[in-house]
């Protein structure tokens, strides 16, 4: 084999694999900036859903269960804005939204098909819960706003937390076919055309 294939191949691998033991989330707090780094998204307000709908619910393009002491009352439900609502501090908008509690419970997100971000509008989180994607986590925060950038795709996500009753709606997620080819393959790619170009000069 050519020694400048061989090494481009030994620099694409290399590349990759730094990448992947550098896999790391990056979180957002206003709209706007996720999207610019999320791309083409798909958006889910949840109006849909107009009464109390217990988990697992099923959105479509993704599901949302609990399992732990909640799971069977509010680990996971669907809320119509109806104003005598006991949950109403976990109302967004006055429209359906999801009620949480994560405390003793594990709230797993599960996509049909993998992304690499996600979104939402929350209420209530007080700093105490988490989310929790392939070995990596990040606090959800107290604002209004969560968003997040994977640099690697993934199909399902847990959130965790301690005593965290809190409210989620307007989620926006981008499917992993939007990412970019790293550019690892785009120098691997540069380095087959000097190969290629090679060849013609030595004939």
């Amino acid at each position: 084999m050519n020694i400048l294939l061989k090494s481009a191949i030994a620099a694409l691998v290399t590349t990759c694999t730094a990448q992947a033991a550098t896999a790391a989330l990056t979180t957002y707090a206003d709209r706007a900036s996720w999207q610019g780094a999320a791309g083409a998204t798909i958006f889910e307000d949840l109006n849909a859903f107009a009464a109390d709908d217990i988990q697992p619910f099923d959105v479509g393009p993704f599901t949302v269960s609990a399992v732990g002491a909640f799971a069977g009352d509010n680990g996971i439900e669907a809320y119509d804005p109806n104003p005598n609502d006991i949950q109403q501090d976990r109302n967004i908008d006055g429209t359906t939204y999801l009620s949480l509690d994560v405390d003793d419970t594990v709230i797993t997100f599960t996509f049909d098909s993998a992304i690499f971000a996600i979104a939402w509008d929350q209420v209530s989180t007080v700093s105490n819960v988490d989310i929790n994607i392939d070995g990596m986590s990040a606090n959800l925060g107290s604002g209004s706003f969560f968003g997040i950038v994977s640099d690697t795709a993934f199909t399902s996500f847990t959130l965790t937390g301690i005593d965290g009753a809190f409210g989620l709606d307007n989620i926006e997620f981008s499917n992993a076919a939007a990412v970019p080819a790293p550019a690892a393959f785009g120098l691997f790619g540069l380095a087959l055309l000097g190969l290629s170009a090679g060849r013609r000069f030595k004939r």
